[in-house]
């Protein structure tokens, strides 16, 4: 039998965390946290999958373009969604504030965002960009709609490569 305070501590941490509680995967290296949580949920993976990684080697953001994902300088992660088709619009926005907030909360930082996935701060007269956001969304043909949103945070300096 399960000791109540640990079960009380578990019943607590899924009321919190809800779908996410439980449900992390950590990679020290991988191409993309995208890629990950994109083949989980083809695959027929609940939502609620948390895929984070120390590296990535290919990370990507909107358009194509390189994330740049240096080893120990950022929060490189992806989620795992599988909302109704009416909110799917908004995921991009809604994650968008939900990590500016989060910048916010932890640095004390005014965080902005720059639609539709960038999170800004001021520095000097312009902006420098702290964090991107990637959504990606398919179909497993189940009528089992996704969303993975891939959110890369730039925690250290070393996160920008020197040409950024």
């Amino acid at each position: 039998m399960m000791p109540p305070a640990l079960l009380q501590a578990l019943n607590e941490e899924q009321a919190r965390f809800g779908p996410f509680a439980g449900r992390v995967r950590w990679f020290e290296e991988i191409t993309s946290t995208n890629d990950v949580a994109l083949a989980a949920a083809e695959a027929g993976e609940d939502e609620g999958l948390v895929v984070l990684a120390n590296r990535q080697t290919q990370g990507r953001g909107r358009l194509g373009r390189t994330w740049a994902s240096v080893a120990g300088a950022g929060v490189y992660m992806s989620l795992l969604l599988r909302p109704s088709t009416a909110v799917m619009p908004l995921l991009t926005l809604t994650a968008g504030v939900a990590v500016a907030d989060g910048i916010e909360a932890a640095t004390g930082l005014s965080v902005a965002l720059k639609w539709p996935n960038d999170a800004c701060v001021r520095y000097g007269a312009g902006w420098k960009k702290l964090a991107g956001l990637l959504a990606e969304a398919g179909d497993t043909g189940t009528r089992r709609p996704y969303t993975v949103i891939g959110i890369g945070i730039n925690v250290t300096g070393a996160a920008c490569p020197p040409d950024i």
